[in-house]
């Protein structure tokens, strides 16, 4: 993965952002296009109370067909991504994967890297909201949202054309 330069530099949504791009493109799958305020709202709202976001039907302003949501609680932001895309089965942080249910088992990487078949048999895009909460125990509390809907919202305030023309690939 190749950061673009300014990363240190990002907040700390906008870190996310990249890094779960970094990890879909590096699949070869369609990157989310941008970042949403209202996604990040409800993704803040996950990690302050430690749990996966809800996204509610009727967002206003995101015409919602699929979503998605992560939450972690880790050392940073950076953590949290490489635990949902690497440490996420058996045996790993995933409190909801156990022997008794496997079928639970890398649900937070299946989010970050889903909804292709929506975009290659439907088009659309995918949006996307991130938070970070210091939980004051020396770990941080990380949500994140990912949608797809087959008309865009507007309202991106980042972009991920402006993560790539700054060096991300």
């Amino acid at each position: 993965m190749q950061l673009p330069s300014d990363f240190s530099g990002l907040s700390l949504p906008n870190q996310v952002f990249v890094l779960v791009n970094l990890e879909r493109v590096d699949r070869k799958l369609s990157p989310v296009t941008g970042e949403l305020a209202s996604l990040d709202q409800l993704a803040q709202v996950g990690a302050q109370n430690g749990d996966d976001p809800v996204v509610p039907s009727g967002l206003p302003g995101v015409p919602v067909s699929a979503w998605g949501a992560n939450w972690a609680s880790t050392g940073t932001n950076v953590d949290a991504v490489y635990e949902w895309m690497y440490n996420d089965g058996l045996g790993g942080f995933n409190k909801d994967c156990d022997a008794a249910n496997l079928s639970r088992c890398w649900d937070h990487r299946d989010t970050i890297l889903g909804f292709q078949n929506d975009i290659t048999n439907y088009g659309g895009s995918l949006s996307f909201g991130a938070d970070t909460v210091n939980t004051g125990t020396g770990n941080t509390s990380v949500a994140m949202v990912i949608t797809w809907s087959s008309q865009a919202p507007s309202g991106y305030y980042y972009l991920w054309s402006q993560a790539v023309a700054d060096g991300a690939l």
